[in-house]
């Protein structure tokens, strides 16, 4: 894995994968189970769960043999689309709030999948993949140029509602502790420097 050892001697912990491109530092595929992930890792990697809120992705998920029986969380509006119990919705949000970012048709699958771990039984909570920002300016996504994804060459998503509603699950859940894991020269957002419950590791 790159000269970088992952301990798998821990209890009670689970991993969300996103697709920033900071993923590749490590093998996913060796990371101790259960392990949530996000729209189109399913073409590499089978999850124990996994999120979409854009119902594209959710048929794609769908017609991937390997992924018959695994839980596919979306945004409650998809939910009349599919009619077995494969398709769940994601879970409410945990606070009440009035800007945009607060709205749940606002939070994209990112979120949805750090929210859905943080209602599951563990305590530690590790965080893969969620790179947050562009990268050289543009689009950072692992599966961009594929099919459902943005080219390459388009700016980067804002990422303001990331930054706001990732520490309102940090805070809503103060009894787990999230580990945000990536590479060195990642920048850490300011506001998420005094949160407590949150740690930040490095591949």
């Amino acid at each position: 894995m790159n000269g970088y050892h992952l301990d798998q001697s821990q209890q009670n912990e689970i991993w969300v994968l996103g697709n920033g491109e900071s993923r590749t530092s490590i093998d996913v595929s060796k990371l101790p189970r259960p392990i949530i992930g996000c729209n189109a890792i399913h073409r590499d990697l089978i999850c124990d769960f996994i999120v979409a809120v854009d119902k594209r992705m959710v048929d794609e998920i769908i017609s991937n043999p390997s992924y018959r029986s695994i839980p596919i969380y979306t945004k409650p509006n998809w939910l009349s689309y599919y009619k077995h119990n494969q398709v769940r919705s994601v879970p409410s949000l945990p606070y009440k709030g009035s800007s945009k970012a607060d709205d749940p048709w606002h939070w994209t699958t990112g979120p949805y999948a750090v929210l859905l771990a943080s209602n599951l039984n563990f305590k530690k909570i590790n965080l893969v993949g969620f790179d947050l920002f562009g990268k050289n300016h543009r689009i950072n996504n692992v599966y961009k140029d594929t099919k459902n994804y943005s080219s390459s060459t388009k700016l980067p998503v804002d990422y303001s509602h990331w930054i706001y509603q990732l520490p309102k699950i940090f805070e809503c859940f103060p009894e787990k502790e999230y580990i945000q894991w990536n590479t060195k020269d990642w920048y850490i957002p300011d506001t998420w420097k005094n949160i407590k419950n949150l740690t930040f590791s490095f591949f």
